[in-house]
C-alpha cells in the first residue's frame, strides 16, 4: 500500500513537472512571437512612414521642376530691365544688389538642373573638405551678402578628409544655412570638425529660438515658424542627410538662439547602399 501512494505521488509530481514545463516553453515561444509581431508592426509602420515621405518628395521636386521653368522668363526680363537701369545710372548702389541677386537666381537654377543630371550620373568629384565648404560658403555669401558670419575649421590632428558627397547635401547645408540667416541678420557662427569617420557642422544663430509645443511640428512639411516661409527647407534637408546616414539636430542654446548640428559620414551612401 505504501509503495503505491509513493508511486501515485512521484506520477502525480511528475505530470506537474510536465506541465509546469510545457507553460514555460509555451509562454516562452509566445513572448517571442509577440515580440516579434511587434517589431515586424514597427517595421510596417515605418516603411509606411518612409513611403509616405517618398510621396511627398516626389510631388515637391515635380513643383519644384514645373516653378524652376516658369521662372526662367520673369528672370530674363528682370535681368534685362535691371542691365538698361545700370546704363543710364552708373555705379547705383542698389541697381548693382539688385542685379547680383537676380544673377544668383538665374546661376541657382542652372544649378538646379546640374544637380538633376548628376544625380542621376552617381559621378560625384572627390574635394578636399576645406575646399568643399568654401565654394559652399561662397555661395552662401552671394545669397545674403550683408549677413555678418564667422566660419572655422576644427584645429585637429586628424588630417581632413576628402569628400565625395551628393549634390543635394550642399544644398540641404544651404537650407540650414539660409534658416539661421533669416533667424540672426546679425551674426551666425558655423564651425567645421571631424574625425576619421564623421563631420559635424555647428550652426549658431542669435535668432528667438523655438517654442516646445512647436518641437514636435518642427521638420514636417510645410510646417514654418516664419511669416513667409513655405516650410520646406528643414524637411528637405532632413530628408536628404537622413537618406545618406547623417542626422540633424537642433536645440535651443542657453544664451538665446538656435543651435543646429548636422553630423556627416564621411563615406556617404544612400539607403539603398547606392555609393554617393
Amino acid at each position: 500500500m505504501g509503495h503505491s501512494m509513493a508511486g501515485n505521488n512521484l506520477h502525480i509530481l511528475g505530470m506537474w513537472a510536465n506541465f509546469a514545463i510545457s507553460a514555460a516553453i509555451i509562454a516562452y515561444f509566445i513572448s517571442r512571437m509577440a515580440s516579434e509581431l511587434r517589431f515586424q508592426q514597427q517595421k510596417i509602420a515605418a516603411h509606411r512612414e518612409q513611403q509616405l515621405q517618398d510621396e511627398q518628395l516626389l510631388a515637391i521636386g515635380t513643383l519644384a521642376a514645373g516653378t524652376a521653368h516658369e521662372l526662367g522668363t520673369p528672370l530674363n526680363t528682370m535681368k534685362l530691365l535691371v542691365d538698361e537701369m545700370l546704363l543710364q545710372q552708373d555705379k547705383n548702389q542698389d541697381l548693382t544688389l539688385l542685379s547680383q541677386q537676380i544673377a544668383q537666381c538665374k546661376t541657382t537654377l542652372k544649378e538646379l538642373q546640374t544637380t538633376a543630371n548628376e544625380s542621376t550620373s552617381q559621378a560625384f568629384s572627390l574635394q578636399p573638405l576645406q575646399s568643399y565648404f568654401d565654394q559652399l560658403f561662397e555661395r552662401w555669401h552671394l545669397m545674403r551678402p550683408e549677413l555678418k558670419a564667422t566660419i572655422s575649421y576644427s584645429e585637429n590632428l586628424i588630417p581632413a578628409p576628402d569628400l565625395r558627397f551628393h549634390p543635394t547635401v550642399a544644398q540641404s547645408i544651404l537650407n540650414l544655412l539660409n534658416n539661421a540667416s533669416d533667424a540672426s541678420p546679425n551674426l551666425v557662427e558655423v564651425s567645421i570638425a571631424w574625425t576619421e569617420a564623421e563631420i559635424t557642422i555647428q550652426i549658431k544663430d542669435q535668432g528667438e529660438g523655438f517654442n516646445k509645443p512647436d518641437t514636435d511640428d518642427i521638420g514636417k512639411p510645410f510646417y514654418s515658424n516664419k511669416a513667409e516661409g513655405l516650410g520646406l527647407g528643414l524637411f528637405l534637408s532632413q530628408s536628404t542627410v537622413t537618406r545618406f546616414g547623417g542626422s540633424i539636430n537642433l536645440q535651443n542654446r542657453e544664451d538665446g538662439g538656435t543651435l543646429t548640428t548636422i553630423n556627416l559620414p564621411v563615406n556617404l551612401s544612400a539607403s539603398d547602399g547606392t555609393s554617393a
